[in-house]
């Protein structure tokens, strides 16, 4: 009927009523006072079944049934928010340097979509399994990205935002009630990404199966460029007239492996021509930390930065136009307008050369567990993408067993 559980040093009970979960921290790490309101919920529980005690309509059944049971009133509003408050108050409680600009507006957009399909001016309390399946289904049925409809990544993400934000609002003191279980939901199938391939395996795919531009599109986003196809792509970007910072930009993210963001964080003092040494400003490995990971410097890479050094416009960020830092609209930006009209517009965005670098090394026998300190991979399924391409590992696994 209830539970008395710790979660950091803190108690907290958790008990159904009413066909509700219902989660509340005690505040205290004294197991002796813990126990004892843990004892008068339950003794309270009883009398409800016993019909002793009667809950009043609008009470807060938490409240009442922690205390001696003489609570009746209805907590004041101020108490109380609002579905769609409790989605904006959650986003302004986030530090703005705490995440990415882009996951703040991709927070943004999860939150346009459940306000849109579950209403704002509700209780959150009022969020069944029920209507939690409904906006699977909703999303699932509508239109995403090119043709296709919304996958069940972004459905998951969605409503992983929902969770933290009824999480913030539960230990704010908003919201009472426990979310229903996400597990229990039916959610659309999804399709694993494709391994990353070949320029040349790309055209071939697409011409020998005569696909649409959409469905090529989902190919061009797997390419990755062979080390041939990456010191061609340098040369033509540099024979281009475009601002000075973009070559050696281009030319940090094929030979580090460096994401977009990486690349805009990077400053002057993170890069060590002397030493050759790199050094990469995380986020996204660990999470509420800024952690760094060190690349070496190849000697094609130092060539390059030597001279942007001596052309730099000042300021510490390493890629720069006037000396202020790029935000992510203008580097997708100047990526797409650099490579525009030329053989390299298929490429999709900067992601494509840090793929190119993994796949490269991961061709020439590069041991993973150095390919993952280098790049900071976490998960199986991005080193599953790129393992096809470890032929002489995988042929001598092969030969072991079949010798």
């Amino acid at each position: 009927m209830a539970s008395l559980e710790q979660r950091n040093g803190f108690y907290r009970v958790v008990f159904r009523y009413g066909g509700q979960k219902f989660s509340r921290s005690l505040k205290t790490t004294n197991q002796r006072t813990a126990r004892l309101t843990f004892d008068q919920l339950e003794d309270n529980l009883r009398r409800l079944e016993l019909g002793t005690l009667i809950l009043e309509p609008g009470a807060d059944v938490a409240a009442v049934l922690l205390s001696s049971g003489a609570i009746s009133k209805q907590p004041k509003a101020s108490a109380r928010i609002l579905f769609g408050d409790m989605l904006d108050r959650y986003i302004a409680s986030i530090p703005e340097t705490s995440i990415e600009q882009t996951t703040r507006g991709m927070l943004g957009t999860h939150v346009k979509h459940l306000k849109r399909l579950f209403g704002i001016r509700f209780k959150p309390s009022e969020i069944t399994l029920e209507k939690l399946q409904a906006y699977v289904n909703n999303r699932a049925a509508e239109k995403g990205i090119r043709g296709r409809t919304v996958s069940a990544v972004t459905i998951g993400k969605e409503l992983t935002t929902l969770k933290t934000a009824w999480s913030w609002a539960g230990e704010s003191g908003f919201v009472h009630a426990e979310l229903p279980n996400r597990s229990r939901l039916r959610m659309p199938k999804t399709e694993e990404k494709p391994p990353f391939k070949t320029w040349v395996e790309i055209e071939r795919i697409i011409n020998r199966a005569q696909l649409s531009e959409s469905e090529a599109r989902d190919y061009w986003d797997c390419v990755y460029l062979n080390q041939e196809e990456i010191a061609d792509l340098l040369t033509d970007i540099a024979a281009f007239e475009v601002y000075s910072f973009i070559f050696p930009m281009f030319a940090a993210a094929a030979y580090t492996g460096a994401r977009r963001s990486e690349l805009l964080r990077s400053q002057i003092e993170d890069v060590d021509l002397e030493t050759g040494v790199f050094v990469i400003r995380e986020k996204k490995r660990i999470k509420g930390t800024r952690s760094t990971r060190s690349v070496p410097i190849s000697p094609k890479l130092s060539e390059i930065l030597t001279t942007w050094f001596d052309q730099h416009p000042g300021g510490r960020n390493t890629f720069s136009l006037t000396g202020e830092p790029l935000s992510p609209d203008q580097a997708h930006d100047y990526f797409v307008r650099t490579l525009e009209n030329s053989k390299w517009d298929t490429l999709r965005g900067w992601h494509v050369l840090r793929h190119s670098f993994i796949s490269n090394c991961a061709s020439a026998g590069v041991d993973q567990r150095m390919i993952d300190d280098w790049v900071g991979h976490q998960t199986e399924a991005m080193r599953r993408r790129y393992r096809h391409l470890f032929p002489a590992k995988q042929k001598e696994a092969l030969a072991a067993v079949f010798s």
